[in-house]
């Protein structure tokens, strides 16, 4: 992005004009001779001969972990994914959602489904709901160590998941873990790194057991990183720009 601003900064002029799109790829396009602005010439530029376009590109940290929300895994590749990533998730204590952040939204939507009031929620410590790295880790190889022909069911809801088995003589035993927790990851290559809530999700299928982390409000994330880049772009360019949306 420091490239990009450069550019724009030593061919732009009074002229210049920056469009940014979001969807389906996020991408500034700074048209450097962009028409004169006036009420006679339509809504089409008439000089676009030179261009500067910038596309975001993605961290492969953001791209894994984006990846990785869609794949489900059986339990034993999934432990190895864990202690493979163990190091992006990061313990509740040592973070501070903003309100408005998809950590905390997400937060408050399952301690609303609790029964929580306002006061009750606003109050609550993130480690009321969200897992530490050594929960995770310790809920995979606990879910590991189920033998397949034991699962019975498994239940997801308000912060824990439950898988149910029957052992051998009989007994029905239960395993508890953590639904919740937090993945500090930065979206655009260069950016700050951002903390994103993720949800361990289990099923049985065909006497087999599958987990997948996957990571929330993916899309809030990615426009509020965007906004934030063309914030900065207008700034240290001093040209305007303007956020398109694709009919």
């Amino acid at each position: 992005l420091e490239g990009f601003v450069e550019l724009v900064k030593r061919h732009g002029g009074s002229n210049t004009a920056i469009e940014a799109l979001v969807n389906p790829a996020p991408q500034m396009l700074a048209y450097v001779d962009y028409h004169v602005q006036s009420s006679g010439e339509g809504p089409l530029a008439r000089r676009l001969e030179h261009s500067i376009k910038y596309a975001f590109p993605y961290s492969s940290r953001f791209q894994m972990w984006h990846n990785a929300s869609k794949i489900w895994l059986p339990k034993r590749a999934f432990l190895a994914f864990v202690q493979d990533r163990v190091a992006d998730i990061v313990s509740p204590h040592e973070v501070e959602a903003a309100k408005d952040s998809v950590t905390r939204i997400e937060f408050e939507g399952v301690l609303r489904a609790r029964g929580k009031t306002q006061e009750e929620r606003e109050a609550a410590a993130l480690e009321t709901l969200f897992g530490t790295p050594e929960n995770l880790a310790a809920g995979a190889k606990a879910m590991g160590a189920i033998s397949s022909e034991e699962y019975d069911e498994v239940e997801a809801g308000l912060g824990e998941v439950t898988v149910s088995y029957k052992k051998s003589d009989k007994t029905t035993n239960s395993e508890k873990v953590r639904e919740f927790y937090l993945v500090e990851v930065a979206v655009f290559e260069g950016d700050k790194p951002q903390v994103l809530p993720a949800r361990l999700r289990v099923k049985v299928e065909n006497g087999a057991l599958y987990l997948c982390l996957e990571l929330l409000g993916l899309r809030t994330v990615i426009e509020k990183s965007f906004a934030a880049a063309c914030e900065r772009v207008a700034s240290e360019t001093t040209r305007p720009v303007y956020r398109c949306k694709l009919a």
